[in-house]
């Protein structure tokens, strides 16, 4: 059969993987052409009224024309695809023939119509019809707009369930991989975003769940000029106090960050995974006065492309406890009281803060000091004190 592709790139091709370059070259006829494939050839042609034609085509042009103009493009594309294709019926309507072309956009609905979800996922390789125009066309531009919007929302709703069901059976990894592709579709809806951060951090990467978060509020600023919904940062909220319910997770389904928008390589299943938190964390103990504070707001952010696996974040955890323990000799040459000894076993990381001007840049600190502090805990040898515990304590003191 005639292979035509409508979603994500346009082509159109003879059975034996040939481009039909003729109908390419000819947007009208090409138009013609989708129009009458869409609706479907099979298991029985479905036909237009040539009239319904004339004004979706050439509504300018007076009826003879118009009626000349469809009939020298109705020849024209047999010519190019062959007879049988275009079909008659009677003398006033046209379609197209059954089993003679398989269109990608109609395959992708009747697969997800008929609930073969992963089959419709993997047919819908982007928007339909995109960057396509012809001029003089209202109507026809009208429809393409629709048809577009109606199968990128199918499109989500499809990887949505298939998200769902990929956490009902535990496969972390695919369900994460599937959020991210309905946030790409969808960047501004915030169930999306939400789900998505919940993904993350059921595979074990609260770091990516927040800067998830970051960028979607970054974009509803930019995009809408408002401010990002208030379930966005309670969710945020409970990801830093980390109550929740996925506190516990399988080491094998941790996966790399995201490291930017613009930039996002595919997730590798067979990447060694980040090791489960070991340390004694203490989530929403308030500090005392003597307790130790590594704060690392003073350097500049710079990016990261991936989070930290096992080696490195042993390198991290070393890293973070000397700065700790400089913090600590700093403090103690400032404490006014030896009453309040410090405490070298308890560790406050906090974020970086970012001086390089790129307010895209600005989740990297929060990013950065949830790796030191995971790296920390891994070296079971302090407590790490959560950030909302440090504004407590710093108020008290």
């Amino acid at each position: 059969m005639i292979e035509l592709r409508t979603l994500g790139a346009i082509d159109l091709c003879h059975p034996d993987g040939s481009a039909i370059s003729a109908v390419l070259a000819q947007p009208r006829r090409l138009a013609l052409l989708i129009y009458l494939a869409k609706a479907g050839a099979a298991p029985a042609p479905a036909f237009h009224r040539r009239d319904a034609l004339l004004a979706l085509f050439w509504p300018d042009a007076d009826n003879e024309s118009a009626r000349s103009a469809l009939k020298v493009a109705t020849h024209f594309l047999r010519r190019a695809l062959g007879e049988g294709v275009i079909v008659s019926r009677g003398a006033g309507e046209l379609g197209i023939a059954a089993d003679a072309i398989t269109c990608d956009a109609s395959a992708f609905e009747h697969a997800a119509h008929d609930g073969r979800l992963a089959e419709a996922a993997s047919l819908y390789r982007g928007d339909f019809l995109p960057a396509f125009h012809i001029s003089g066309a209202p109507e026809f531009e009208e429809w393409t707009e629709r048809e577009r919007a109606r199968l990128a929302a199918y499109h989500r709703q499809t990887l949505e369930h298939l998200a769902r069901a990929a956490e009902q059976v535990g496969d972390t990894v695919e369900a994460l991989t599937l959020w991210r592709r309905v946030v790409d579709t969808a960047p501004l809806d915030t169930a999306a975003v939400l789900a998505l951060m919940r993904a993350h951090d059921r595979a074990g990467d609260r770091a990516a769940a927040l800067l998830a978060a970051r960028e979607h509020e970054q974009r509803v600023r930019a995009e809408l000029d408002a401010d990002v919904d208030p379930s966005v940062r309670a969710l945020e909220h409970e990801l830093r106090r980390g109550r929740l319910d996925s506190e516990v997770r399988p080491a094998s389904h941790v996966v790399p960050a995201i490291p930017t928008i613009e930039e996002r390589p595919s997730v590798d299943p067979t990447e060694p995974p980040n090791a489960p938190t070991h340390g004694k964390a203490v989530s929403g103990a308030p500090l005392d006065a003597g307790d130790i504070a590594a704060t690392s707001s003073r350097g500049a952010t710079r990016p990261a492309s991936r989070a930290i696996g096992p080696g490195r974040g042993v390198t991290v955890g070393v890293a973070a406890l000397a700065v700790a323990l400089v913090g600590a000799a700093f403090l103690t040459s400032r404490t006014p009281s030896p009453a309040a000894p410090l405490r070298r076993e308890r560790v406050l990381v906090a974020p970086l803060e970012n001086r390089t001007g790129d307010s895209r840049l600005d989740a990297l600190g929060e990013m950065a000091a949830d790796w030191v502090a995971q790296g920390l805990q891994e070296t079971a040898l302090v407590d790490v004190v959560d950030p909302l515990s440090a504004i407590a304590s710093r108020r008290r003191v």
